[in-house]
């Protein structure tokens, strides 16, 4: 399908669900000819930034030149680029209707442009559980209403509905909810009537509170929109060599933190498992971050990788 666009000289999108799906994607089409793109959370920020910058480059009608961008679903928010066509992984209809919002976004055709959604078989997602549900419930919609105008408002409600008011029933009662770290409460109780900090008020005070229940502070203390820790990697990219070396001649501590700050858009955030894969190729600076050694990040393309680039260096 990807080679069938690029032949026919349309600029093509494809947007997966997973960093692994992109990457083997990305590798698949390395024969086909044309201009390339690579877009993950692997990439620091300057150098997505970078990526981008040439992708308005490749698109724009003055200098437009037959592109292909990989990617994931972070080129769905905040990224105007407009493709000749895109092609989805399947997802919620909220990430489809984004991605949909890439193609033929400045109308520079003036018919519509092609947009595919694909259902990839065998995807992991058992850590992406909200992409799961939502590719799911997509996938429930399309049967339901596959004679229909899948981006009508029917359509789209009838998503919503089953999504976000059908998670509170049955089995799924409290899947749209977060407990608390010891278990007591929910974030949504904390939010609302807080029914603990109640308990707590009357049997101090011996009346009832009156005012506002909530419990901000404990909520915000409480809840993490992702869990699992990650931990910042400084990568090989622009100046961020230059700026260690600075790091480490500087003695003065408001110096150090403004060499930090400049760092952080040569930062690639990582989970515990991947940080132990790379863990070979990654050396503590002052004890303060850690540092990618080149061979495992790839500056030209795919950023951040999990084995040395040259098979040589781990004889």
């Amino acid at each position: 399908m990807v080679r069938k666009q690029i032949e026919q000289e349309k600029s093509t999108l494809v947007i997966l669900n997973t960093k692994s799906d992109a990457r083997k994607m990305y590798e698949e089409c390395r024969s086909i000819e044309c201009e390339k793109a690579f877009l993950t959370t692997d990439l620091c920020p300057a150098h997505r930034l970078n990526v981008l910058e040439r992708l308005r480059e490749n698109l724009s009608p003055k200098t437009k030149q037959v592109t292909l961008c990989v990617s994931t679903q972070l080129i769905e928010a905040g990224v105007d680029v407009s493709f000749d066509c895109v092609i989805r992984a399947q997802a919620g209809m909220d990430s489809i209707i984004q991605a949909a919002g890439r193609c033929n976004r400045n109308k520079e055709n003036p018919t519509p442009q092609p947009v595919f959604v694909v259902d990839i078989q065998d995807e992991k997602l058992s850590r992406l559980p909200e992409i799961k549900d939502g590719k799911d419930v997509t996938a429930r919609v399309f049967r339901e209403k596959r004679d229909g105008n899948l981006l009508s408002d029917e359509v789209i409600n009838l998503f919503y509905q089953y999504y976000f008011f059908d998670q509170q029933k049955g089995k799924n009662v409290g899947k749209m909810d977060y407990k608390t770290k010891d278990d007591k409460t929910t974030i949504y109780n904390l939010l609302n009537k807080n029914s603990l900090g109640a308990v707590a008020y009357r049997n101090r005070n011996n009346r009832d509170y009156k005012g506002l229940p909530c419990a901000f502070q404990t909520a915000a203390d409480e809840f993490s929109v992702i869990d699992g820790i990650q931990t910042g990697v400084v990568v090989p990219y622009g100046e961020a060599l230059k700026l260690v070396d600075e790091f480490q001649r500087s003695h003065e501590p408001k110096e150090k933190m403004r060499i930090l700050k400049q760092m952080q858009k040569y930062t690639v955030s990582i989970y515990s498992n991947c940080l132990d894969e790379i863990k070979k190729g990654a050396s503590l600076v002052d004890g303060t971050f850690y540092l990618l050694s080149p061979d495992y990040y790839d500056a030209e393309e795919q950023g951040l990788k999990r084995e040395a680039m040259f098979s040589f260096l781990n004889a």
